[in-house]
């Protein structure tokens, strides 16, 4: 357990004591999360759509083997030297200490990167905001081909929900330096989520307790920046709930 990074910490693996685990990567905008097991020495990180990571280990560091599909970012032997401990006891826990809030606060990324004049929320880790502590504990994930690419695959569009505050944070493409967040509601099996400075709207029709189809008609444009980087979303693209399930390591 502990956060294990490369030697240019451009790339990092969080592990859990709950099986949980986080992967970062730094030009991507989301982070996906999953569940660990270790059979021996062999690390196996695994992900939404079954994508694995697998990687030998001694305790101290994390040796990359390989991934399925196979990576294009992360050369086979890249070493990953532990770091610390995890941040908090899950990918999911919130019980982290809290930051200081201000009239405009800054965000507090997983790896310590700040972020100034963001809005307030919080991704699991705890941070609170304009005296709120939001709490994602839902992530719905565009649908895409199994053949796409990893940086595709990495990086699907993602809408997090805090059901309890009825707060969203919307993420779709990897260039953009504004992260869609604020409040949304649902009515008529139509979920409505509006970015907290009202410039932005974004509707989803709820197909059932899993599934959430995008309308483009009724949102503001999600064209990417460079399509050559990142997942277009369509009228009627599907959103699935992501699910990580707890895995009790060997």
């Amino acid at each position: 357990m502990g956060i294990y990074a490369t030697e240019d910490s451009l790339s990092s693996v969080e592990l859990f004591a709950d099986g949980t685990c986080n992967l970062y990567q730094a030009f991507l905008s989301s982070i996906p999360h999953g569940t660990w097991s270790l059979n021996q020495d062999v690390l196996t990180l695994t992900f939404f759509e079954n994508t694995t990571y697998t990687f030998l280990t001694d305790g101290s560091t994390l040796i990359y083997q390989g991934s399925e599909p196979a990576s294009k970012i992360i050369e086979k032997n890249t070493v990953f030297s532990y770091s610390g401990p995890p941040t908090r006891q899950s990918s999911l826990d919130n019980s982290s200490s809290v930051s200081e809030t201000a009239e405009f606060p800054s965000i507090t990324f997983f790896d310590g990167t700040e972020a100034a004049e963001f809005p307030s929320m919080t991704f699991f880790d705890g941070t609170e905001a304009a005296g709120k502590t939001y709490v994602f504990t839902e992530t719905y994930t565009m649908m895409i081909p199994k053949d796409a690419d990893e940086i595709s695959r990495l990086s699907a569009p993602t809408l997090n929900l805090d059901p309890e505050n009825s707060y969203f944070s919307f993420s779709y493409d990897l260039l953009s330096s504004y992260w869609p967040t604020g409040p949304y509601v649902i009515e008529d099996n139509v979920l409505t989520a509006t970015t907290y400075d009202g410039r932005y709207q974004y509707v989803f029709s709820i197909i059932d307790d899993s599934t959430l189809q995008f309308c483009q008609e009724e949102s503001s444009s999600v064209k990417l920046i460079d399509e050559r980087l990142g997942v277009s979303i369509t009228d009627g693209a599907t959103f699935k709930k992501v699910l990580f399930p707890q895995v009790i390591p060997e």
